[in-house]
């Protein structure tokens, strides 16, 4: 079973503004159709007006990754780096 998303606060906020509140869950990618539902179904039960997760597949990838013990990655202002 899925870890219950922080929605319960968007949810109270949810009817004092005109926009949805934005939050991308992370949801894992061994989750089962029926948990991915779930959290849909949860956050228009609780009334918010949108809800995005985020599941890793071999198209999109991960959005964090675990670097190799021991490397170091490159400062953002030296040559090294990746071009923009």
């Amino acid at each position: 079973m899925l870890a219950r998303h922080p929605s319960s606060r968007r949810a109270a906020l949810q009817p004092l503004v005109d926009n949805s509140i934005s939050k991308t869950i992370n949801v894992p990618e061994t989750c089962s159709f029926s948990e991915f539902q779930r959290i849909y179904d949860l956050a228009y039960d609780k009334g918010l007006k949108g809800c995005t997760t985020f599941r890793p597949n071999p198209v999109t990838g991960m959005v964090l990754t675990e670097e190799a013990a021991g490397t170091k990655a490159p400062h953002c202002c030296v040559l090294e780096r990746e071009p923009d």
